[in-house]
């Protein structure tokens, strides 16, 4: 009896081993008539019974074929996915073929038509939407560029700096940045394969949620992996301290994601020519003064965070995220000053030092809940404690060694934050409604040292936001159009202040053609003055001149208008149009003298500031394989404020930017450049950096080797002068000799360990960088 029972258990273990089959399967499209492989699509299998259930998952090749191995027979529901293409879901039921243990089927996908409120631009990989564009990564794009940091370079407003490792838009500002809309670093960013992305969605007039980006891209990603997931990038200076390392280790099951991700930005520059000058008159008395510092500067800049994450797909995404970020920076420089009062001349020398340190750490608690019926619930609360302190040091002496001038300003800052923010989304399917609230409360509390006087100042900021957000499509028009009814509430030792506003936002976008789109743009907003900006601080500059701030100063009050022309094909891509904002009681800074003997560098609001201007971007892409491309970005912009205090005055200014991307095998050589304009800011109009970056690459599966030289054959000079009718004449000219011509190396590895898991999406980011200081 135990041998039968025994040979039975045989019998079906071995039953069971060989009804495993191997199902392969191969995705297509048609073309032109013609069958093409569709390359890393998604494929899932789910239970029949229980479809959030996941059984097994793959993605399809370069030749569209995808395999599981080891599957019993029975029935399963399979899902094929890829964006620009119809979805398949059906039944399938795994059988053991006649010949062999390999099963295998092929399915062929439909390009999707034109969804609502979506120009689809053929030949060119992208999709134009309200305030947005969808860009689909190829398999050129998978072979042109090594990480998915590089591959924003395809977006044809955005180029990714390697030399401060950030995205950037060309003519400036700085862009947010989302995976699977979650908040990422640059770090992550550049430890993505760009075989793992789907797509990347930019967002040139992100929707009402998005509080506070003016531009955001979303990387849209595919199935990440189960087991290990890790990336290194490493970038050094051979002749100077410089350095952008970093770190990103992820470990995923089932469900559930735990990530760290670190990074640090080091600069520690020796050999820097620091000048200024100041003439002024105060009580017809003449003063000038010229300062050499013999400068050292650097700092280092810490950024960490610890992140769980857990989707369950169609029930509801949870984040939780701890950042404990922490950065220094240090000045020191020997002084050489020159100093003339009417026709007496005196000499003196010195020393000046600079040091910071800044500890904030931040919690952040995001979910997102789905619905029946298209709808969906996100909430994120955000908190913030920042810790901060600010010693600036500065003695002067004569010939003979005699304190002249001594200052000691030390400043601690303790600052606490929160944020919340809830939001309903529902779409009709004509109509997409989007209803939400945005809290924040800021309270800093300040203690500065000046000089042995010891004062206290607290700043409290409240800001409450409630929008609603519709968008829709009739003909070959789209919509959107946002209300807020918003509270501002400003509070210090000796004033507050409070404001309610209606904030209404409207876009409109008429389809010219296939090719072109015209937008037209308004936006009401509101700009509030920073922590820094309406404490009570003050700062000695010169014996005659400080600078403070301003505990009276109001949020300021902008209407901006746009309209905009685009056009697209595989060759060339063009965006411009003229812009025009007034903005009543602009924040601004100027020198003011309203005491005998004193003129103050202090912060004000404007009666109004107008800016308008031109601007433009071309972007020329002659071949096919996509060898070469060439970026061009230029504006051309007026801006004329008027001020109680000092009048009337008009500044112009325009920049001009341009990248030269030439892609051969595994080896990318680039070159990034600028025409140096001006920007204004306060009294101070503040020359641009000068860039000249060459860049050359080569990478090959998950390595990538780089040599780039930085400020090429170009100055390291950064030039500050006042406005002509500033009461103050002040010129700056900072060189930062150890730049110049900078050679640096770069190396990046990852890899990756598992099977697949789908990582979440989110909806809204919040995050708190003030920390309250007076510079």
């Amino acid at each position: 009896m135990k041998r039968l029972v025994i040979l039975f258990v045989v019998f079906f273990l071995c039953l069971n081993a060989s009804s495993q089959v191997c199902f392969k399967g191969k995705i297509e499209t048609k073309i032109n008539g013609k069958l093409k492989p569709v390359d890393f699509a998604s494929v899932v299998l789910t239970s029949t019974k229980d479809t959030l259930k996941v059984l097994a998952s793959s993605i399809s090749d370069t030749k569209g074929e995808f395999v599981f191995k080891k599957l019993k027979i029975g029935r399963y529901r399979i899902s094929i996915s890829m964006l620009g293409y119809k979805n398949i879901s059906k039944n399938i039921r795994i059988n053991y073929p006649s010949i062999g243990k390999v099963l295998n089927k092929h399915y062929l996908l439909e390009q999707s038509s034109v969804a609502l409120n979506e120009v689809n631009v053929r030949g060119v990989g992208s999709k134009q939407t309200l305030g947005k564009t969808t860009y689909f990564i190829s398999r050129s794009d998978i072979k042109k560029y090594y990480s998915g940091a590089e591959l924003v370079s395809k977006i044809p407003e955005l180029n990714f700096d390697k030399t401060n490792q950030k995205v950037v838009a060309l003519g400036g500002g700085a862009v947010k940045v989302l995976i699977d809309g979650i908040n990422a670093s640059p770090q992550e960013l550049m430890s993505i394969d760009p075989k793992n992305i789907k797509s990347i969605d930019y967002y040139d007039f992100p929707p009402a949620r998005y509080i506070g980006a003016s531009r955001l891209i979303d990387v849209k990603t595919k199935h990440t992996n189960d087991g290990f997931y890790s990336s290194v990038n490493i970038q050094h200076a051979l002749t100077t301290t410089f350095g952008n390392d970093g770190l990103y280790m992820q470990y995923n099951w089932g469900n559930n994601k735990l990530s760290f991700n670190g990074y640090t930005n080091l600069r520690d520059y020796s050999d820097i020519d620091y000048t200024n000058s100041y003439k002024y008159s105060i009580s017809k008395v003449k003063f000038e003064r010229s300062e050499y510092q013999d400068r050292k500067f650097g700092y280092d800049d810490n950024y960490l965070s610890l992140t769980y994450t857990k989707n369950v797909k169609d029930k509801y995404d949870l984040q939780v995220k701890f950042s404990p970020n922490f950065q220094n920076t240090h000045i020191d420089g020997d002084l050489d000053i020159i100093q003339k009062v009417d026709k007496i001349v005196s000499k003196r020398n010195g020393i000046y030092k600079l040091r910071t340190h800044q500890f904030t750490p931040s919690l952040d608690l995001y979910t997102k809940i789905y619905l029946p019926n298209k709808q969906d619930i996100v909430y994120n609360i955000h908190g913030t404690y920042s810790d901060a302190n600010q010693k600036d040091t500065r003695f002067e002496y004569d010939n003979n060694k005699k304190l002249l001038l001594g200052q000691v300003l030390d400043q601690d800052n303790k600052k606490k934050s929160l944020i919340n923010q809830i939001n309903y989304n529902k779409n009709f399917g004509f109509l997409n409604l989007s209803v939400g609230n945005y809290n924040y409360y800021g309270l800093l509390e300040s203690n500065v040292l000046n000089n042995n006087k010891e004062f206290n100042y607290e700043t409290k900021v409240i800001i409450n936001k409630t929008y609603c957000e519709l968008s829709g499509a009739f003909g070959s028009f789209m919509y959107r159009f946002t209300l807020g009814a918003n509270y501002y509430y400003n509070s210090t030792n000796s004033d507050s202040y409070n404001l309610w506003t209606i904030e209404p936002r409207l876009m409109f976008v008429y389809k010219l053609n296939k090719k072109s789109m015209l937008n037209l743009i308004y936006v009401k907003d509101i700009s509030q003055p920073s922590l820094g900006q309406i404490s009570a601080n003050k700062v000695l500059i010169t014996n005659e001149i400080i600078k403070e701030g301003n505990p009276s100063l109001r949020n300021s009050i902008s209407n901006g208008v746009a309209l905009l022309y685009s056009y697209q094909n595989p060759i060339i891509d063009f965006k411009g149009g003229f812009a025009y904002e007034n903005s009543r009681n602009a924040i601004n800074s100027y020198f003011i003298q309203d005491k005998k003997d004193i003129i103050s560098l202090r912060y004000e609001n404007a009666e109004y500031q107008n800016e308008y201007g031109v601007q433009g971007l071309f972007i020329l892409n002659p071949f096919k394989n996509n060898l070469l491309k060439i970026k061009i970005a230029g504006s051309y912009k007026a801006i004329k404020t008027k001020s109680p205090k000092i009048g009337t005055y008009t500044y112009y200014t325009s920049p001009l930017d341009y990248n030269i991307e030439l892609k051969k095998g595994r080896f990318l050589l680039s070159y990034g450049g600028n025409i140096r304009s001006k920007n204004l800011n306060g009294p101070y109009v503040n020359r641009n950096e000068k860039i000249s970056i060459i860049n050359l690459s080569y990478s090959h599966k998950n390595l990538s080797l780089s040599i780039r030289s930085i400020f090429f054959l170009v100055d390291t000079e950064y030039k500050t002068n006042t406005i002509p009718n500033s009461i103050v004449d002040y010129t700056s000219l900072n060189n930062i000799n150890d730049n110049k011509s900078m050679f640096t190396i770069g190396l990046s590895y990852r890899f990756s360990l598992g099977k697949g898991y789908k990582a979440s999406n989110r909806s809204i980011n919040n995050s708190d960088t003030d920390s309250g200081m007076f510079n």
